[in-house]
């Protein structure tokens, strides 16, 4: 499967966009589908991530039955799906931001990157 990052170079090629600069700001509390996006900048190099690291590993179970059982009527949950890291050189590390910072400092961090490229 191609990376994002070829997918995308003709889209941005065919939109006259020469240059695309993304920042992604996380902490503790970015997780799950806030976790899967950061991942997904990140492991295909598509922007900067600026803060903490991410509050959940990306390679993880997640999308749960429910069900009860019939005699003792307790109700239980199951994962049935395995969620996977994009690159899998970084299996079982959190999401970690190219800039570490404390998230309440992430967004100044950030103004200052884009003043630093004008």
């Amino acid at each position: 499967m191609p990376s994002a990052k070829k997918l995308l170079s003709p889209q941005k090629k065919a939109l006259g966009i020469s240059l695309l600069i993304v920042y992604v700001l996380t902490d503790v509390y970015t997780y799950s589908s806030g976790m899967d996006f950061a991942m997904l900048v990140a492991d295909n190099h598509l922007g900067t991530l600026i803060g903490e690291p991410c509050g959940n590993l990306p390679d993880s179970y997640g999308d749960i039955l429910r069900f009860q059982l019939p005699h003792s009527q307790l109700n239980l949950t199951v994962s049935y799906k395995k969620w996977w890291r994009v690159d899998p050189e970084k299996t079982g590390e959190p999401v970690t931001p190219d800039i570490l910072c404390p998230s309440e400092e992430a967004m100044e961090k950030a103004y200052e990157l884009i003043r630093s490229q004008s």
